[in-house]
């Protein structure tokens, strides 16, 4: 299992957690407690965070890991 952390804008809220949600994370997920703005999902397998990885690259999301 891996951890990824994803910082975004406002306005991209919605499209990360509609992405998180259908990959399954739905409720695994927490905000951290230095900005509302980034989210961290502690446990996500690899080949989901391969997908998320793309995905957040296709739209020049912020994440690290």
């Amino acid at each position: 299992m891996a951890k990824i952390e994803v910082s975004f804008i406002d306005s991209e809220r919605k499209i990360v957690i509609n992405e998180i949600n259908a990959l399954g994370y739905g409720f695994d997920y927490e905000y951290a407690s230095y900005s509302n703005n980034t989210i961290i999902i502690p446990d996500m397998t690899s080949d989901d965070k391969d997908k998320f990885i793309c995905f957040l690259n296709e739209r020049e999301i912020s994440w690290s890991n």
